[in-house]
């Protein structure tokens, strides 16, 4: 696939996730603006957009609209890691005091191939596991629990609440949906 070969770009797009305040940088996400309500509701609905432009686009989808930019797969095997990272941190932290996170090493999986075998229909399949497996768990958290604090490390280690590291997971979907989305326009039919 065109979008596989050597290291993964450092995308103006991917540093634009970083996070002043509680403030996207890049699309202006407001973590503050989000209730807790809506995280279930807004991650199903942008896992399900994902899924969609993913199998919308096909062979499209694996294709970068230039050097800089992940194609749409990568995009979307991104947002699936994403999910699944956070709902076990999620884990840990409802059973560790003070668990310690390793990186997602989002650039890492790129350099190493490791998104090369993924295909549009079955990073849509996963995308929609993901966010079922993200949301049921979010869902069984009792709101106390939310309120827990841990260290969440992107862009640097930073005292968080389960509750803020949950809506990183519809930032990060929505926020890389938009990209994805851009790049549709720029690749055209």
């Amino acid at each position: 696939m065109e979008s596989r070969g050597g290291p993964a770009p450092r995308l103006a797009s991917q540093s634009s996730t970083a996070v002043s305040s509680d403030v996207c940088d890049g699309c202006g996400f407001d973590f503050d603006a989000i209730a807790v309500q809506e995280i279930a509701p807004r991650s199903i609905a942008g896992a399900t957009e994902v899924a969609a432009e993913l199998v919308e686009n096909g062979e499209q989808a694996t294709k970068r609209p230039s050097p800089d930019r992940w194609s749409n797969v990568e995009y979307a095997a991104h947002i699936r890691d994403v999910m699944l990272t956070i709902r076990d941190r999620i884990v840990l932290r409802l059973v560790e005091d003070n668990p310690g996170f390793k990186p997602l090493y989002r650039d890492e999986r790129i350099d190493r191939g490791l998104y090369r075998l993924d295909t549009p229909e079955v990073v849509a399949v996963e995308v929609a596991a993901a966010v079922a497996m993200f949301v049921r768990l979010f869902e069984a958290i009792d709101e106390g629990s939310l309120g827990r604090m841990v260290q969440y490390g992107h862009p640097s280690p930073v005292p968080r609440m389960l509750a803020w590291m949950s809506k990183q997971v519809v930032h990060e979907t929505e926020h890389h949906l938009a990209d994805m989305r851009e790049n549709a326009r720029a690749l055209g039919p």
